[in-house]
């Protein structure tokens, strides 16, 4: 049984629309959102989705209010998620069909959309295989279509059993940098639980010390790059 909709209390908020402006904080229907990114770890999402459906209608509108996702208002009037995509999508598999927002820009007018939503960091380039940089026409226009990347799985996983830590400052798709760390170094395989454990011992070694949210000593490391495997 899906849990009921997203409680009606979240109607005290204006909707988000193409007039919103930066800090603005609205309402917005998911199937709106169009991504920012080509993939998701599929796994990461449904274990999301089963804690969402764990929690009362009280419990899901509070924890939505406290991660509002955040939003770029493009060209046309497109709303623009460009963080918090497995959320998201978790919402989606439990038939939630609103949450809360906070615009981080508004873009309508841009004459260098793309260009401005890179320089920013808002947008990723990479796809499920986390080779890149594609076109942004390569984009798939809804979340209900971004592609799995199984190694986003496995660095929620990771990040989760503390294999490495969410930086102070926030890192813009910082899982998916260490899903291509993992991807050149292991397979997963058919034992998810085993890759997890090789993939912590890896988080930890001399090798990723160059990674935000490395737990190591950093002492002589090098910012690794955070681009997409060629």
């Amino acid at each position: 049984m899906q849990p009921e909709a997203l409680r009606a209390g979240v109607g005290d908020e204006l909707a988000c629309t193409v007039s919103s402006g930066a800090g603005d904080r609205c309402v917005v229907e998911v199937k709106r959102l169009h991504p920012t990114q080509m993939a998701i770890g599929t796994r990461a999402v449904e274990r999301r989705a089963r804690d969402m459906a764990e929690k009362t209608p009280d419990q899901r509108d509070r924890l939505l209010a406290e991660k509002r996702v955040p939003i770029v208002v493009g060209p046309g009037g497109k709303l623009y998620l460009v963080d918090r995509h497995h959320l998201v999508r978790a919402l989606m598999l439990d038939g939630i069909d609103r949450t809360y927002a906070t615009v981080k820009a508004n873009l309508s007018s841009s004459d260098d959309f793309w260009g401005t939503m890179t320089r920013n960091g808002w947008v990723l380039l990479c796809d499920e295989n986390g080779r890149g940089p594609r076109d942004p026409s390569a984009l798939p226009d809804s979340i209900a279509d971004l592609k799995d990347d199984p190694y986003r799985s496995l660095a929620a996983s990771v990040q989760d059993e503390g294999g490495f830590a969410k930086p102070k400052h926030d890192v813009p798709f910082l899982e998916f940098w260490w899903a291509n760390f993992f991807r050149s170094r292991l397979e997963i395989g058919s034992d998810f639980e085993a890759a997890i454990s090789k993939a912590k011992e890896l988080a930890l070694s001399p090798e990723a010390c160059g990674l935000p949210g490395y737990k190591g000593s950093k002492s002589g490391c090098e910012p690794t790059a955070r681009r997409c495997l060629p």
